[in-house]
């Protein structure tokens, strides 16, 4: 892993596998969640859209920054995308979604929605 080009990404990270989202604090917290054998339907960025490569390595995921520009607008989609699936369930996050003015507003909500303390991002105890 390259250490120096992940120190350039931005917290929190976002992975999306088959349309349904997670919020991490770290990058290897994500690539610790992550199935090797779902790496194929699986995309990874950082909170500016950056893409991160992913690899396995056994039956453990390498994640490592993308060559290329950020694409802000592709995660976006996959947010969207995601809040309009829960609009049966969680109307209100649907509603706030298409209320949101940018990709920062979309991953806050999207944490609030599993307020775990490893996927708190904002939290840090003093």
């Amino acid at each position: 892993m390259d250490t120096g080009a992940l120190k350039e990404l931005q917290p929190p990270f976002v992975c999306s596998c088959d349309g349904d989202i997670d919020v991490y604090e770290s990058v290897p917290a994500m690539a610790a969640s992550v199935e090797a054998y779902d790496l194929n339907r699986t995309e990874f960025f950082d909170s500016q859209g950056q893409r991160l490569d992913a690899t396995a390595a056994g039956y453990a995921v390498q994640l490592a920054a993308a060559a290329g520009p950020p694409e802000p607008e592709r995660l976006e989609q996959l947010l969207r995308s995601y809040f309009r699936g829960l609009e049966r369930s969680r109307p209100v996050f649907t509603e706030r979604a298409e209320s949101a003015r940018g990709l920062t507003e979309l991953i806050v909500l999207r944490a609030e929605l599993e307020p775990l303390p490893s996927r708190r991002w904002w939290h840090r105890p003093r």
